[in-house]
């Protein structure tokens, strides 16, 4: 299990579903992350959901902004609402491993 990053917002898009932010860090060094992957929520109250990205967002950067600042936010599936996943929250890439177990 990977950690990916802290939710400091989420946000909905109607008919599609919950964006969280930040996102994924672009500056991050293993294997890329595609739309289907699962991942695990794990809320500031510890319990846990694991659930899958249903897309990655696109964002307009700054010319000339630093990698390190730069992320791909994603979209949950339609069934997940934005008060599901307060602030806070951490997001974990699961392995099939974790998945399994």
């Amino acid at each position: 299990m990977e950690f990916l990053f802290t939710v400091v917002d989420r946000f909905a898009i109607e008919g599609r579903g919950v964006v969280l932010v930040p996102g994924i860090p672009h500056a991050r060094e293993s294997s890329a992350i595609r739309k289907g992957a699962a991942v695990r929520l794990r809320k500031p109250d510890l319990t846990q959901h694991d659930t899958e990205i249903r897309d990655l967002e696109m964002l307009n950067y700054r010319p000339n902004m630093p990698l390190e600042q730069r992320s791909t936010p994603i979209l949950l599936p339609k069934d997940i609402h934005k008060f599901d996943v307060p602030i806070g929250t951490e997001v974990y890439l699961l392995d099939e491993e974790t998945q399994t177990a």
